[in-house]
């Protein structure tokens, strides 16, 4: 159970039972524990440390919950938060800072314990707010942190070489064949029920993959498409490998204005995209995006009202730069 601060409750023999729990956003956290009795009965909550980790609205506990990944940001007028988490699959999540509607941070934690013998983390924003993401590593107790300076664009994390693999790590990568391992990184291949992902399969498994929201409908172009800000703006991604296979995202609404990108399988978030109406503010759309990707990458975006379109493009072997288009399309 989640407290924060006293909480009562009133029953036919009490009054109220109160507990004071002393760290009530801490997921693995202990608190004192209170007693509250009267002539008839008596009761005694208590919360104690929990083993292992717990998604919060604080932490992400991702790759089989031993990683725990927390948000923090810094404006620069001195204010501070932390980010509000939410999990997308077993190795991938994001965070909203102000807004719920509004995710301003995508991350994964993937085992690539056969590939380099590392844990890899890759992170990606849409803010240029200052950013500070914390991973610990719950069963080897080893932590990194990644800071971003507020004022710029966010630059992509694409470490590699996070954490080096332990014996444990490597028993559980080898008990997790099966399921997908690691994306596409310079010629790496995905493996899949065991065997290697060739870019012919790879595009029949993403083709037959389902995406979590089916959005194409509601503003045209093939199947996979996000539609997001009321459903005027279309989002059509392309992709290829270093293995010179290609082909079409896959993706799902996270938000009204925010969307999930996959090129390879329904677990491996790849894209992170978001269009905001900025009207009031300088008479455009706004359109973010990041990746957790060096494959090379075609984003198009058609104001569907206008019919007018706009590409964004990320070169083969380069690390995804962050959109951050405040200019893209008029209001009208």
């Amino acid at each position: 159970a989640s407290f924060e601060g006293s909480t009562g409750y009133r029953t036919a023999n009490y009054t109220s039972i109160t507990t004071d729990f002393s760290q009530p956003d801490h997921p693995n956290g202990a608190a004192r524990t209170q007693k509250t009795s009267n002539e008839e009965h008596e009761v005694v909550l208590t919360a104690v440390p929990l083993e292992g980790c717990f998604t919060t609205d604080r932490a992400l506990c991702l790759n089989d919950d031993r990683y725990r990944v927390r948000a923090d940001y810094f404006l620069s007028d001195g204010g501070e938060g932390a980010g509000h988490a939410r999990q997308l699959s077993r190795d991938s999540g994001t965070f909203w800072f102000f807004e719920r509607d509004n995710r301003e941070v995508i991350v994964k934690v993937l085992d690539a314990c056969g590939v380099n013998g590392h844990i890899w983390f890759f992170a990606a924003g849409l803010t240029d707010v200052g950013v500070r993401l914390s991973v610990t590593d719950l069963d080897g107790q080893r932590s990194r942190q990644y800071d971003h300076e507020a004022g710029d664009p966010f630059a992509p994390v694409l470490d590699t070489t996070a954490f080096p693999c332990t014996d444990s790590d490597r028993r559980r990568s080898a008990s997790r064949r099966g399921s997908p391992v690691v994306s596409r990184w310079q010629g790496t291949m995905v493996e899949w029920n065991g065997e290697p992902l060739t870019a012919s399969a790879a595009k029949a498994t993403a083709d037959r993959a389902k995406a979590p929201t089916a959005a194409a409908e509601g503003c045209g172009g093939e199947e996979g498409a996000l539609c997001l800000a009321g459903e005027r703006f279309r989002i059509e991604v392309d992709w290829t490998d270093f293995q010179g296979g290609n082909g079409s995202a896959f993706g799902g609404n996270l938000t009204p204005d925010t969307g999930a990108l996959f090129f390879f399988d329904d677990a491996n978030v790849e894209m992170l995209v978001k269009v905001l109406d900025a009207c009031a503010i300088n008479n455009r759309f706004w359109i973010f995006g990041g990746a957790l990707t060096n494959v090379g990458v075609e984003m198009t975006v058609t104001d569907t009202v206008t019919n007018t379109s706009k590409l964004y493009t990320n070169q083969i072997g380069t690390d995804f730069e962050a959109i951050t288009d405040t200019q893209s399309f008029p209001c009208s």
